[in-house]
């Protein structure tokens, strides 16, 4: 996070604010109706979501959030989050989208298997006119006994561009996306957190990060050790 275009939100004096290095640059950032509460489970405050509009990341000055790819992210670009969700009300669960939920340049989104029933957590990334994406069985990944629904998750994507490869982040895994047919982006749209029409569903947020930068194994584990 020490890059010097760096943006890092947090909610630690009770207010949103971003402590990177590029905050000056930066476009201010706006806080819907989120919540700022203290947890046990944190040991600074966080942001409490149950809304369509808990939070919107303005990326006026962040061209590597609007399309995730060159030449506007020539170094690459890392997005990242910590997420603490709560059993869904009701599914598909939308914690952050760009445009509207399910057509978006980055969503993540959990959503029930019509065939089996399981619950799955899908991030995807539509640079342009591609799209990518990855999807974790909340029932076979290491938190397969519920766990993701009752712990904090840091999760996010990253971009490479010496070889064109996108990643998605989990906790201190870095793992390649796929790609995914009949992308749907809406390029250029600020990023939101709670752009969900479930309002019944509630999740928390803390650290919000973005470098315009690649972040390899080792950074994504640095990230993840400095923030958790």
């Amino acid at each position: 996070m020490h890059h010097e275009e760096a943006g890092h939100w947090t909610f630690n004096d009770y207010t949103l604010s971003n402590t990177g290095l590029g905050a000056n640059t930066l476009a201010t950032s706006e806080s819907g109706d989120g919540i700022v509460l203290e947890t046990l489970e944190r040991d600074s405050p966080v942001l409490q979501c149950k809304s369509t509009n808990c939070l919107t990341i303005d990326n006026t000055n962040m061209p590597c959030l609007k399309n995730y790819d060159a030449p506007y992210c020539q170094k690459g670009v890392t997005f990242a989050f910590w997420l603490r969700p709560f059993k869904a009300h009701q599914l598909p669960y939308t914690f952050s989208s760009q445009g509207v939920a399910g057509a978006a340049g980055f969503t993540v989104q959990s959503w029930r298997l019509a065939a089996s029933g399981d619950i799955r957590l899908d991030i995807y990334l539509e640079p342009m006119a591609a799209g990518y994406f990855c999807g974790f069985d909340l029932g076979t990944i290491s938190k397969s006994d519920g766990r993701f629904w009752k712990e904090w998750t840091f999760i996010g994507t990253t971009y490479d561009p010496s070889t064109s490869r996108y990643y998605c982040i989990f906790d201190d895994q870095l793992i390649e996306m796929e790609p995914r047919l009949n992308p749907s982006s809406i390029q250029g749209m600020p990023l939101r957190f709670g752009n969900d029409q479930n309002t019944n569903n509630v999740f928390l947020l803390d650290d919000i990060i973005y470098i315009p930068a690649f972040s390899n194994q080792e950074a994504v584990n640095v990230l993840y050790n400095q923030t958790k």
